[in-house]
């Protein structure tokens, strides 16, 4: 069976606690691996902030695609 050292284990613990806030149980691979796809990579989210990084990216699409007029 192929086991991860114990260094990645805690990265991988770490960096779901601090981007997610949850324990990594919490949380299904698919999702997370979605969640990291939308923010750019996990060296965006480092870069930029976390989670607000999923926002942001989203934001920068819908710029491009809708026009805002005030009220």
């Amino acid at each position: 069976m192929f086991s991860l050292p114990s260094a990645a284990l805690e990265w991988g613990r770490q960096f779901v606690n601090g981007n997610v806030s949850v324990e990594p149980w919490e949380v299904s691979l698919l999702w997370l691996l979605w969640y990291v796809h939308s923010a750019g990579g996990v060296l965006s989210i480092y870069e930029d902030g976390g989670a607000a990084q999923v926002s942001t990216h989203y934001r920068c699409i819908l710029a491009r695609v809708a026009q805002l007029r005030p009220p």
